[in-house]
Order: C-alpha cells, then sequence, then structure tokens
C-alpha cells in the first residue's frame, strides 16, 4: 500500500489590513511579451496572455459566450 500523500498548500498574496477595496481598479497593461500585467495586489500573481474578448473570438466554447 502506498503510504498517503500530503497537498502542497501555496501561499497566496498578503494583504495589508488597511487595505482599502475600490468598486473599480486601473486597466492592465501589456508587457513586452504580450502578457497582461495588473496593478495593485494582482501585480505578479494573475498574468494572463489574453483577454476575456480574445478568448472568445479566438474561438473557445465554440466562439460564443453561450452554446
Amino acid at each position: 500500500m502506498l503510504p498517503k500523500q500530503k497537498a502542497i498548500i501555496i501561499p497566496g498574496p498578503e494583504y495589508e489590513d488597511d487595505e482599502e477595496e475600490t468598486t473599480t481598479a486601473p486597466l492592465p497593461t501589456r508587457d513586452s511579451g504580450g502578457r497582461l500585467r495588473f496593478g495593485g495586489r494582482w501585480d505578479g500573481v494573475f498574468i494572463p496572455n489574453v483577454t476575456p474578448e480574445e478568448m472568445f473570438e479566438g474561438g473557445a466554447f465554440g466562439g460564443g459566450f453561450f452554446v
């Protein structure tokens, strides 16, 4: 019988307690590699290479929001 493995827990970003939530965030920018860069707490954490609109235009889910 194989021993039970433990899941690796990757820590998420740390937040300051006094950091206020805003209802809108600034738009992301693209870096030299074409990846989207979000500011604030998402800097370096969430780095997609396409926007949702580009994803659907590329044919994801049949090319539309609902199939």
